[in-house]
């Protein structure tokens, strides 16, 4: 996926989940956007789908926070220097 793309990508993955699941859309707040831009999104976009849905499940404030992600953390592959 390119960086510039997630934003755009994820709002229409919480759109969908929201419409499939009869949910109500909740906006990504600006740390769960920043989360999402940061992480690498091994699983491409069948992953984002299954986050956000997921998210949409389980968020308790008017809008998805970074916690509500479940995002885990990339380990760097080379180690420490």
């Amino acid at each position: 996926m390119v960086k510039w793309e997630i934003g755009a990508l994820a709002e229409l993955c919480l759109s969908d989940a929201a419409r499939r699941c009869g949910l109500d859309y909740r906006p990504l707040s600006r740390a769960a956007l920043c989360a999402c831009m940061s992480y690498t999104w091994p699983g491409g976009l069948e992953e984002m789908r299954t986050v956000m849905e997921r998210a949409l499940r389980h968020a308790r404030g008017w809008e998805i926070e970074s916690w509500d992600l479940f995002l885990r953390e990339e380990k760097s592959e080379a180690g420490p220097k």
